[in-house]
């Protein structure tokens, strides 16, 4: 079985969010199960180097888009024993930023459209025929798009399917109309892709797929209503049938307790009250000094989906809790200066880390003794599952991949849901966690029950080689 696996981000070439960790090593581990699979992404220069990689090849490749000739480079490095292709084109790719920055013009949909249509023809180029094309979000929608409508009688792709997977329904690729000309697609795809006055790459993705995935499975049935269909619940259900939800991994390798460099002292579950010794180095170095506080983490971007209003609707009353909490976050602006606001009204309890922090962030997991992830909707998520591996509990809504990873500990789990996305359920929830940290032996068996469940991508891994053959049965 051939498969092309493209996406937009590849950990370690490329990351901005979850995605890149996911393609960071689904595809990787598939190749170990006999899946004959390349990876196919930008090179983004400004945020890559390639010297820490082998070059195994250089293919040059010319290529016609929107009525210009680009000469372009793909570059072949053999990693976790898959070939990975990264297309160097500096226009699209070689900016300061990977996908939309404030200050320049939008036009995502032109330089995603143009690795998608690139892609294709590169697929052909190499000879690489795929029984399955398998995409990851809008940014590669334009790939199932260009197969059914520009490729259609090319019998190169004529038994080739496309499995696409949602990470987050909420990012669609809406742009104006007339931009289809610009990205060698005909003007008649308006009406398939219209939406709300607009065009809908994502829309377009679903509907000339095969089939569809979703991160979680909880969020595989969510999408199908319209609280959560984000206006394409109808294209969805039409498709129901082959919508199929698999939770994500991570890499454990990546994340692991007992080797982690960044950490103050590694640890395991049989040691895992080392945990309390870390996190005595987390507080003198974020707050000048350690307390008995249960200490609280939380590492997200600052956005409505990951819950931002519901901490500063219900920060005053949060505070009131003998605790310390410690925010790792950066995203939109709105709420950078209320954060900071909070930080300053209670120093002793909070500290707000406005930026990206890699080091900072394996601290918290290793160090914090609750971490939060009180999102309003989550495909997924990956960080509560990040936590669990260093045995620090979760508390977050009981909602799509955060209730498909977290039982609650009255029901005889390692984490703590509220089922109410409301002030007074997150609160009553915090309190029942607080009360079961003070009887400090019977949090230590929720540490080690945590670092018990098996997150790891080769249990999801096997759930897409099923899919894969249930797709492959179709040619």
């Amino acid at each position: 079985m051939k498969v092309a696996y493209l996406s937009a981000e590849v950990y370690p070439f490329s990351k901005v969010g979850g995605l890149a960790d996911v393609a960071g090593s689904l595809p990787f581990l598939l190749k170990n199960k006999g899946i004959e699979i390349i990876i196919l992404t930008p090179f983004y220069s400004k945020f890559a180097s390639l010297k820490k990689f082998k070059i195994s090849d250089e293919i040059n490749h010319k290529i016609s888009f929107n009525n210009e000739i680009y000469n372009l480079r793909w570059y072949r490095i053999n990693y976790k024993n898959s070939d990975v292709f990264l297309i160097k084109e500096e226009n699209f790719f070689g900016r300061d930023y990977i996908y939309v920055s404030k200050n320049f013009e939008d036009d995502q949909y032109k330089r995603f459209a143009f690795f998608s249509y690139s892609s294709l023809l590169f697929l052909k180029n190499i000879n690489f025929k795929p029984d399955i094309i398998h995409l990851n979000d809008w940014h590669t929608s334009f790939i199932s798009i260009y197969l059914k409508e520009n490729f259609k009688d090319d019998d190169f792709f004529k038994k080739t399917k496309i499995l696409l997977t949602i990470h987050n329904l909420s990012y669609q690729g809406i742009y104006e109309e007339n931009v289809l000309k610009e990205i060698n697609l005909k003007e008649n795809l308006k009406e398939k892709l219209h939406f709300y006055g607009k065009i809908n790459f994502l829309k377009g993705g679903i509907i000339f797929s095969d089939f569809i995935s979703t991160v979680s499975p909880s969020y595989a049935k969510e999408i199908l209503t319209k609280e959560f269909g984000c206006g394409l619940e109808e294209i969805l259900n039409k498709k129901k049938d082959r919508i199929y939800g698999i939770l994500n991994g991570i890499d454990y390798d990546e994340w692991s307790p007992i080797n982690d460099k960044d950490v103050f002292k590694n640890y395991d579950k049989e040691n895992v009250e080392i945990k309390w010794e870390n996190k005595k180095f987390l507080e003198k170095e974020v707050f000048g000094n350690e307390s008995d506080k249960i200490l609280i983490g939380m590492i997200a971007r600052l956005t409505y989906q990951k819950g931002i209003d519901l901490l500063l609707e219900s920060f005053d009353e949060f505070f009131k809790r003998d605790l310390r909490f410690i925010l790792l976050a950066e995203g939109e602006e709105k709420y950078v200066k209320p954060l900071k606001n909070y930080e300053e009204k209670y120093k002793d309890k909070f500290r707000f880390f406005n930026e990206f922090n890699l080091k900072l962030s394996r601290k918290i997991y290793a160090s914090c003794d609750l971490f939060l992830i009180p999102s309003r909707f989550e495909p997924c998520g990956l960080t509560q599952m990040i936590a669990a591996r260093y045995g620090t509990p979760s508390l977050g809504f009981k909602i799509g991949g955060i209730k498909d990873s977290i039982i609650d500990f009255d029901e005889g789990g390692y984490g703590f849901l509220f089922d109410k996305y409301e002030k007074e359920s997150f609160i009553k929830k915090l309190d029942r966690a607080i009360s079961i940290y003070k009887n400090k032996e019977e949090w230590k068996k929720i540490m080690r029950k945590c670092m018990e469940v098996d997150f790891s991508w080769e249990k999801s891994s096997l759930e897409y080689l099923k899919l894969y053959k249930k797709i492959y049965e179709e040619l």
